[in-house]
């Protein structure tokens, strides 16, 4: 009840000490039914450190969505 039921992706940051990857993980298991967390070792901009890493797990993300 109350959870988001749409597929749904985290990618958390095991460097980022802003938004503790800790803390997004639990979050994002509490509230979701069907969600996949990725670690990525990177700081708080992983999407700007890591963003052939990123922009890959987005793909595969979307591919998955699409096909199921």
């Amino acid at each position: 009840e109350g959870k988001l039921t749409v597929k749904y992706l985290y990618i958390a940051a095991k460097q980022d000490y802003v938004c503790r990857m800790e803390v997004g993980s639990h979050v994002t298991e509490k509230n979701t039914t069907d969600s996949r967390i990725e670690v990525v070792d990177a700081g708080h901009w992983v999407q700007l450190e890591k963003p052939d890493v990123v922009n890959e797990l987005l793909v595969k993300f979307a591919e998955e969505v699409v096909t199921n």
